[in-house]
């Protein structure tokens, strides 16, 4: 509950949408936002829910984390969230093929946007 009260709290809008999709892993859509907005948003919720602390299997991770793949986008009368959601989700598997506790975003260009917490370079690219 503490991880759901903490993502939610996070939207400013009614139009943005974050979802759990399982785990530790979210995705999320916010319309309209520069894609740097949108990733630093995501950043610190990604940080926030890491300080609550929450204990989990040490052989894992000490605390709970969460993953977070996502899109910034442009809204176009022709497109739809699950088009967008499916972009957020491929985001969530780069965001899991490379590791916890990070998030990986995408702009309506699908320039990704990558952040390692594990003091690995971050960086930008497709």
């Amino acid at each position: 509950m503490s991880v759901a009260n903490t993502v939610s709290s996070a939207l400013q809008r009614s139009t943005d949408f974050v979802a759990r999709y399982g785990g530790e892993e979210f995705v999320a859509c916010l319309l309209g936002d520069s894609a740097d907005k949108a990733f630093g948003h995501m950043k610190k919720i990604r940080q926030a829910v890491e300080e609550l602390c929450i204990p989990h299997d040490p052989s894992v991770s000490p605390c709970v984390t969460v993953s977070i793949g996502g899109v910034t986008v442009i809204p176009k009368a022709e497109s739809s969230y699950d088009f967008y959601l499916k972009i957020a989700d491929t985001m969530l598997y780069d965001a899991k093929k490379h590791g916890r506790n990070q998030v990986v975003w995408a702009d309506e260009k699908m320039k990704q946007l990558w952040e390692k917490t594990d003091d690995q370079e971050k960086r930008v690219g497709p």
